[in-house]
């Protein structure tokens, strides 16, 4: 039998906060911002853009595409509180905020563009694969650029930026029209 204090998330968590905090970032939070941000708001932004479209166009891959990067700005603006929450009670340096806030942004703004299509294409049946998306994002936290600098990792850092650039590459292409069929068209 496992004990909860021998997992690993749960290792870092409770040095850093405890397991609330853990439930907070791997669960809670994720299950609270899919529900609202994917279930409560690509759906109204989704289909104003195909009544207007199918209206003058009939494309509702433009409906999609306009949905799927326009949506993920209030869940990436909703991140944004973190420097306020930085500069007033942790103190923090105003300029390392500001960077460390317009990553943040574009980081949440990536994966909300990745949650809103992956909604869209499950034409809206539930947020339970989004939430699972999101706990997992949440686990594995940002890549660790940082072991790019680490002496056995030399040899292999051309082919680790390599692969970087090929994900980027490949996760735009994903949204290319002739891979999107059967897209809905009302509610």
């Amino acid at each position: 039998m496992i004990r909860a204090s021998e997992l690993f998330f749960v290792r870092i968590y409770s040095r850093s906060g405890g397991e609330w905090q853990a439930a907070r970032d791997l669960f809670f939070g994720p299950f609270s911002e899919e529900v609202v941000f994917r279930g409560c708001i690509v759906s109204p932004i989704y289909y104003f853009f195909v009544s207007v479209l199918d209206r003058y166009h009939g494309n509702v891959f433009s409906a999609v595409i306009r949905s799927t990067f326009l949506s993920p700005l209030f869940f990436g603006t909703a991140h944004v509180h973190h420097a306020y929450l930085k500069l007033r009670y942790e103190r923090h340096d105003v300029s390392s905020v500001y960077i460390q806030t317009i990553f943040q942004f574009a980081y949440t703004y990536l994966f909300g563009i990745y949650a809103t299509y992956v909604y869209i294409r499950i034409k809206f049946a539930s947020v339970c694969p989004l939430v699972v998306i999101h706990c997992f994002c949440n686990y594995m936290g940002l890549p660790d650029l940082g072991i790019l600098n680490c002496a056995y990792m030399k040899s292999f850092k051309m082919a680790i930026i390599t692969m970087h650039i090929v994900g980027i590459v490949l996760f735009f292409y994903g949204f290319s029209d002739g891979n999107i069929t059967s897209l809905p068209r009302t509610i």
